[in-house]
């Protein structure tokens, strides 16, 4: 007796094309010591390589993707899914239920309970405290003493969003801690996705 399938065979899956592996890696660290020189000149001219670009990143591979047209159409689809072993190395510092870190049904709950701060007649609301910390930061750049602009424009950002967002007693005092402790989680949190060590 022989068995035949009525089903027709399916067939097999294009392969995709792998892509470019970006210039100037090395042994151990991979793509990581330029990430760390020159962040912005090495991700500005993986465009040279097309649209999605290979990493080493340790031993770790990762993708970059460098046209934003992709890196639209992949943020606003339902199937992005955060995940990945340099995620996993750093569910340690972020965590895996918030906003901006969640996957599926969590973020979508997630980001409907924020989703009031951001309605338009609520805006408006935020105008004047933009404006103080606007008005802060130009005293400060008025000084004559050299600034940072980055920290500067990070500061600020941390300090509007926490002020508009966070509100309460003692908002300012804690804006001002909360800035700090960010701006300390992000510089450990980027040398770990550059460098990573460990699990």
């Amino acid at each position: 007796m022989t068995v035949e399938s009525v089903k027709p065979a399916q067939p097999a899956a294009p392969q995709l094309p792998v892509p470019p592996l970006a210039g100037g890696g090395v042994p151990v660290l991979g793509h990581g010591w330029k990430l760390v020189r020159d962040p912005l000149g090495f991700l500005v001219r993986l465009r040279d390589h097309g649209d999605v670009v290979r990493l080493k990143l340790g031993p770790k591979t990762v993708y970059a993707l460098t046209s934003p047209a992709l890196t639209g159409a992949m943020a606003l689809s339902t199937d992005f899914k955060i995940d990945g072993p340099l995620w996993e190395s750093l569910e340690g510092l972020l965590g895996k239920e918030g906003v901006a870190t969640a996957n599926g049904p969590r973020h979508r709950r997630q980001r409907r309970t924020i989703q009031p701060a951001f309605r338009l007649d609520v805006i408006p609301e935020y105008g004047p405290i933009m404006e103080e910390e606007a008005r802060a930061l130009a005293e400060r750049m008025g000084s004559g003493e050299p600034v940072d602009c980055t920290s500067e424009s990070f500061r600020v950002a941390v300090r509007i969003a926490a002020r508009c967002l966070l509100r309460g007693e003692f908002m300012d005092e804690r804006a001002e801690r909360l800035s700090v402790a960010l701006a300390t989680v992000f510089r450990g949190m980027y040398r770990r996705m550059v460098i990573p060590a460990g699990p």
